[in-house]
C-alpha cells in the first residue's frame, strides 16, 4: 500500500508561503524622517507612487530625493528632469518635526524654481497614530 502525499505537500508549502509573508524588501526605503502630527492631515496615497516626487528634509538639514542624499542645488535639477519623464506635478515634502525652518525654506525655494507649486507637506493624522501606537503595544497573537 503506496501513501500520496503530495497533497499534503502542496498544503505546506502553502502554508510556508502564508506564515512568511512578503519576502521582498520595501521598495521605497525612505530616509531618517519623524513625520510632525495634525489633528486634520488627510491620507496621501499618491506619495508611495513609484514615480511620485518625494522630498525629505532630515534633522540635521540633509535633504532627499526619493531615497538618495542630495545637496541643495542638485534638487531643481531633479525635480525638472522626474517632470520631464513624466511625474505628477506635485512634490511631497517629508519634513523632520525638529529641523530647522531655514532648511525646509531651501528645499521649497529649489522645488518652486523647478516649477512646481503645488508641494504637500506629509504629517500624521493624530487620530491614526494614536491607533498604531495602541497597536503595536498589544501583544501580537501567534499563528
Amino acid at each position: 500500500m503506496q501513501l500520496n502525499l503530495w497533497g499534503l505537500a502542496g498544503i505546506m508549502v502553502a502554508l510556508l508561503f502564508i506564515v512568511i509573508g512578503d519576502p521582498t524588501p520595501d521598495r521605497h526605503p525612505s530616509p531618517p524622517v519623524d513625520l510632525p502630527t495634525a489633528q486634520n492631515a488627510l491620507p496621501q496615497p499618491s506619495a508611495r507612487r513609484e514615480d511620485a516626487m518625494r522630498v525629505s528634509v532630515t534633522r540635521d538639514g540633509r535633504i532627499f530625493f526619493g531615497e538618495s542624499e542630495i545637496s541643495p542645488s542638485e534638487l531643481t535639477g531633479r525635480v525638472s528632469t522626474a517632470l520631464r519623464e513624466g511625474s505628477e506635478r506635485k512634490v511631497y515634502l517629508a519634513v523632520d518635526m525638529r529641523a530647522r525652518y531655514a532648511d525646509v525654506k531651501v528645499a521649497l525655494d529649489q522645488i518652486r524654481s523647478a516649477g512646481v507649486t503645488d508641494v504637500v507637506v506629509l504629517a500624521w493624522n493624530a487620530a491614526e497614530k494614536e491607533k498604531l501606537l495602541n497597536q503595536s503595544s498589544r501583544p501580537k497573537p501567534f499563528l
